[in-house]
């Protein structure tokens, strides 16, 4: 099932990406983030991996806050102890369009360690573009 038009700009939504090199973020769209299209075209999809890095996925590291504690909610902590960045549609107390990097991991969990099935899913989930490490806005094309 696809994610509609009308459920981007009334959901939060959660989703997943790949970077240049291979390390992987996880990006809250706060209702008024854009929505890639690849993250549209299946729930199904969507749900697989927001399990799998949620409940499944056991690594652990340190992590550094990027920026203000208010924008730290314990579920980017526990992303970001799994090692990934995590990234918001929001800043000092607005809605933007853009994402922001709210938390890193010290040590970065790489595409390439997760399980084949997860694998095939984000290989269609790449941004060739951006360096999350480097990267402190993103900015995304909405799929609508």
């Amino acid at each position: 099932m696809i994610i509609s038009e009308i459920e981007v700009f009334t959901e939060d939504i959660m989703w997943f990406a790949v970077d240049k090199n291979g390390y992987i973020g996880m990006f809250t769209s706060s209702v008024y983030g854009n929505v890639p299209r690849f993250v549209c075209e299946s729930r199904e999809k969507l749900e697989q991996l927001e399990k799998y890095f949620c409940d499944e996925l056991r690594n652990k590291t340190d992590i550094i806050i990027t920026k203000d504690e208010y924008l730290v909610f314990d579920d980017y902590t526990e992303l970001a102890r799994k090692g990934l960045f995590c990234f918001d549609a929001f800043k000092d107390n607005k809605h933007i369009e853009s994402y922001i990097n709210v938390i890193k991991p010290l040590k970065k969990f790489k595409v390439r360690e997760t399980p084949d099935d997860i694998k095939r899913i984000l290989k269609d989930c790449i941004f060739e573009q951006f360096d999350f490490d480097k990267h402190d806005v993103i900015d995304v094309e909405n799929a609508y």
